[in-house]
Parts: structure tokens; sequence; C-alpha cells
């Protein structure tokens, strides 16, 4: 990574954008189903905030180290694993 990237690294580290930017969809979501009321926000709403359980979950759980370093795109892993 360059220069830019470190400083960004240091205080939010790379591995964690996918659980950050699940928390930022489902506060989107939340708002906007607020707003308008619209079932469709809030389906929206509940899956995002089900991906960030999620990643809540693998954080706090100690049996898979790769689930700990990588929330929320660490399943993807055990999905390949399961396919090939």
């Amino acid at each position: 990574m360059g220069r830019r990237w470190d400083a960004v690294d240091r205080w939010v580290p790379v591995r964690y954008w996918a659980l950050i930017g699940c928390v930022c969809l489902a506060l989107t979501a939340t708002a906007g189903a607020a707003r308008t009321g619209l079932w469709l926000w809030w389906a929206m709403a509940a899956a995002w905030a089900s991906l960030v359980a999620l990643g809540v979950h693998d954080l706090l759980q100690s049996r898979h180290a790769i689930l700990v370093n990588y929330p929320v795109i660490g399943h993807l892993r055990f999905l390949l694993e399961l396919i090939r």
C-alpha cells in the first residue's frame, strides 16, 4: 500500500471495511425507512442489520481466527470451501 493508505489503515484497518460498510448501509436504510415508511427500506435495513450482527458475532467468537480478522468477508472462504 502507498503512504496515503497507511495512515487510513492505522485508524481503520482495511480488513474491517466490509463491516463498516455494512454498518453505514444499515444506518442509511434505516433512515430511509423512517423517512418514507416503505417496506422495501425496512427489508434492506433488516438485511444489512443482520450482516452487522453477523460481523459483531464474528469479532466476539474465538473459534475461527479468519472470522475474527475478517468479519463478514471471512464467510466467503468457508462458502468457497463448501463449493470446491
